[in-house]
């Protein structure tokens, strides 16, 4: 509550509001000592302010000359005859001698004044003077102490692929650090891989996985502190069908910056109270680009209600980011945020046959989130948009391993003597 000695100007209510600003507003809806109760002021105070505004609080509005009636009703008398109890019209008309139309018109006029009047269901009019209650404002998610955080979003680059879009990942991912962005979540797919669809050889530049991680490991840009948090996708684990091998896992332990996650479908802690799943579905696209993704944030919620059930935890996904399916959608299911993300690859020969279209591209995402609850309060999502580049992949020559060859000069011990 305000102290007796601070300004009306400058003391604000929880929301915000100075307590002149409050005043100005409400004074006509409550009686002196209401006011000053709810703002923490003397009545005398609150007296002296109403004066120096010029307002008048509750019935004290109709105390000016001219003013102490309505239709020729002295306003006092009429809220007597009905305080604490019902009257009709036809009562009332016979109480003040005027016409029920006009005992209409004069309750009418005060209820729009703000008077707690109401009109029972057998059309009777009760004036109560137990006026509910003031409260103070709620506090609102947007009143919540929060975590602030930055995440880049992106996958199916496709590193290997004759229409991999090498110049536009290498952009998208200076912009997110230039913006900020350290952590970064790649939904999967990072090789082209092998023997994923009919006629894919036509369309790699090599079926190697050792050619495919090099290319990875070599035009990834690099940049001190960003680290890149990868999963695997079905042209992945294309070398783990054809030979048991897992390219994508053996590129993570070729460079500090690269994590691997697992595939298909894993959890990202964020924070201790909160997770993001990376989701690489199988399959093509449905017409309403939502759809899937909307049945499996429904299975996310009922697979969160049963961890709630039987380990009375607290639900921790609050995003859903999807890859594979190369297109790029953000919307809300309940307090879930899902992402289709985009990816690096134009259109193959492939996806023409089935008359899709990619979206290149990727996102980086703003996030406040509560300590209480870890609700995210706040959220921007920046779209990187980017066209396809024809023959990128030839600006990125596979890069081929030095050979080892021996020393021009060796020394044996002495070292004036060449041997």
């Amino acid at each position: 509550m305000a102290k007796e000695q601070q300004s009306w100007d400058k003391t604000l209510l929880p929301d915000g509001t100075p307590h002149i600003e409050w005043l100005r507003a409400n004074a006509p809806k409550y009686e002196k000592a209401e006011i000053a109760e709810f703002l923490g002021r003397s009545i005398p105070s609150v007296e002296h302010k109403l004066e120096r505004e010029g307002l008048k609080c509750g019935i004290e509005r109709y105390t000016e000359a001219g003013g102490e009636e309505v239709e020729g009703i002295s306003v006092t008398k009429l809220l007597k005859s009905i305080k604490d109890k019902p009257r009709s019209l036809s009562e009332l008309s016979n109480r003040f001698d005027r016409s029920e139309e006009t005992l209409r018109r004069a309750l009418e006029r005060l209820i729009e004044e703000h008077y707690e009047i109401t009109q029972t269901e057998t059309r009777r009019f009760l004036w109560s003077t137990k006026t509910p209650g003031i409260v103070a404002p709620p506090t609102i998610l947007w009143d919540k102490d929060v975590w602030e955080f930055k995440l880049g979003i992106m996958g199916d680059t496709h590193d290997g692929s004759k229409y991999a879009q090498i110049s536009a990942r290498n952009r998208a991912i200076q912009i997110m650090y230039e913006r900020g962005v350290r952590e970064v979540l790649v939904v999967g797919d990072i090789n082209a891989g092998r023997g994923i669809y009919r006629g894919q050889e036509l369309d790699v530049v090599s079926l190697e996985a050792d050619d495919q991680i090099a290319i990875s490991r070599t035009y990834w840009p690099r940049y001190d502190g960003m680290r890149f948090h990868m999963m695997s996708g079905n042209h992945d684990f294309g070398f783990v069908r054809a030979a048991g091998y897992n390219a994508l896992k053996a590129l993570c332990s070729q460079r500090d910056d690269f994590f691997y996650w697992g595939a298909d479908l894993v959890t990202v802690p964020i924070t201790d109270s909160v997770d993001a799943l990376l989701w690489h579905p199988k399959g093509g696209p449905s017409y309403a680009l939502s759809y899937k993704a909307q049945k499996m944030v429904a299975n996310v919620a009922f697979q969160q209600l049963m961890e709630v059930l039987e380990k009375n935890v607290t639900p921790k996904v609050r995003f859903l980011f999807v890859g594979h399916w190369h297109q790029m959608l953000t919307f809300w299911q309940g307090p879930i945020f899902v992402a289709l993300v985009g990816c690096f690859e134009g259109q193959t020969n492939h996806l023409k046959a089935l008359g899709l279209y990619p979206q290149i591209g990727a996102m980086i995402l703003d996030v406040a989130i509560t300590k209480d609850r870890a609700l995210i309060r706040e959220m921007n999502i920046t779209h990187l948009q980017f066209t396809e580049i024809d023959g990128d992949y030839l600006n990125y020559p596979i890069p081929h391993e030095a050979e080892e060859f021996e020393t021009l000069f060796k020394f044996d011990g002495d070292e004036n003597a060449m041997g």
